[in-house]
């Protein structure tokens, strides 16, 4: 009951935080965890607030924000600063520009510097970021073109199994992902925020600064790239992240970064998910990680390596579904396959396939892991690359030896 109670507290301590914020109004919303996002308010249902940020729609579940605060829009924010430039301030009127461009206002600051690069038409920085600006403009057009219509049709061929563009399924593989392969999924779900451990040779840093210097405004000149220099491995890749956004092509860079820890998604999935329920429910011998695993085949020796834990991640992560969901569901948690196939047939929104000797994993919706798995869902990168830039073509194709027997007891079908 207590937990009630307090769930009940904070949904009307939101809904009075919600009083007198309409529809279209800029506002701040925060997390329980502590995470803030601003945005344009775009709908608000019993379940869901959705904001608009740097012209994604977001939605949040309601049971996860603390609180929600109107605030000026940056469009407002930046007529107030503007307001107090003089016309020939031009580092003003740069860091003005700078300013809108980190908030995605590049109409505003394209605007701003064409005023600046006619008063001030040597300026490099001006140059450097208009063309920056430029770039990013042409990028998300197109991305947004590549999106016009796009759903499942832009997610990979869809099988009943997981497939290369060979078309050799993983139950058809014993090789597991490589160091590399892996240290890429490390690299896309890292949490900068946490300053991870981070190797990157002072080669690949040179590389960056003679190919991309003249791209960002943050390595222009020997002060700037002096200073990027001395930033320890963790900063100077949050500036390579920021790079490709208009410069795609860094991203060959990447198996040059390694990352030495699990990125904390990859630490839940490791100590919370992998051993208890994909190894010993879905991948037991009897269902996926035996002869009868179909074309969704799951490691089961050496569960606890890198290789392993990894390998069995990406298969179920690349999992395209015929249905509506895939197993891995980032934009519906609640609805991936991973756990909707554990639930009673009855109480699945998508019921796993009839098959001999399936069992149900979970024996109701409420149950605690299934909350944690969705909130595991969620933390993973939402706008990753298609399979992280690994090739499916890596792998090899030949019939696993893969019979040794699990650590712990099979929970899920039987054997």
């Amino acid at each position: 009951m207590g937990l009630v109670r307090r769930n009940l507290m904070a949904l009307m301590l939101l809904l009075a935080c919600l009083v007198g914020i309409s529809q279209g109004d800029y506002v701040a919303v925060t997390l329980e965890d502590g995470k803030q996002y601003e945005g344009e308010l775009i709908g608000k249902s019993a379940d869901v607030i959705t904001i608009k940020v740097r012209g994604r729609n977001l939605p949040i579940p309601r049971t996860r924000i603390s609180k929600v605060e109107p605030r000026s829009s940056p469009a407002e924010e930046y007529a107030l600063r503007r307001e107090k430039l003089k016309d020939d301030d031009l580092n003003g009127r740069y860091k003005l520009s700078y300013w809108l461009y980190e908030r995605g206002l590049y109409r505003l600051a394209q605007s701003e510097l064409k005023g600046l690069r006619q008063q001030f038409p040597d300026d490099q920085r001006v140059i450097t970021l208009a063309g920056v600006i430029e770039k990013r403009e042409k990028l998300e057009s197109k991305k947004s073109e590549d999106s016009s219509g796009a759903d499942k049709s832009n997610k990979l061929p869809v099988t009943s199994g997981v497939s290369g563009s060979n078309g050799a399924s993983y139950r058809n593989s014993s090789q597991r992902l490589t160091r590399k392969q892996l240290n890429l999924i490390r690299l896309f779900e890292i949490d900068l925020k946490l300053k991870p451990v981070v190797q990157i040779s002072s080669k690949t840093i040179r590389k960056v600064l003679d190919e991309y210097a003249g791209d960002d405004p943050q390595l222009l000149g020997a002060r700037n790239q002096k200073r990027f220099l001395s930033l320890r491995n963790h900063e100077q890749l949050a500036i390579i992240f920021e790079l490709s956004q208009t410069n795609p092509e860094i991203r060959s860079l990447y198996s040059e970064v390694v990352v030495k820890t699990d990125p904390p998604a990859l630490r839940t999935f490791r100590t919370k998910i992998h051993k208890n329920y994909v190894i010993n429910y879905c991948g037991t011998a009897g269902c996926h990680g035996g002869s009868k695993a179909g074309k969704l085949f799951l490691f089961r020796t050496k569960p606890i390596s890198d290789e392993t834990v990894y390998t069995n991640f990406f298969i179920l992560d690349s999992h395209r579904s015929a249905g509506k969901f895939d197993l891995i569901d980032r934009g519906q948690p609640k609805n991936s396959l991973l756990i909707q196939y554990g639930l009673p047939r009855s109480a699945a929104s998508e019921a796993h396939p009839e098959v001999d000797g399936w069992q149900p994993n979970f024996r109701r919706r409420n149950d605690p892991r299934i909350k944690m798995m969705e909130d595991w869902i969620r933390s993973l990168y939402s706008k990753r690359p298609p399979n992280y830039l690994i090739k499916f073509d890596d792998l090899g194709v030949s019939r696993p030896q893969d019979t040794e027997s699990p650590t712990n007891t099979p929970l899920g079908a039987q054997q």
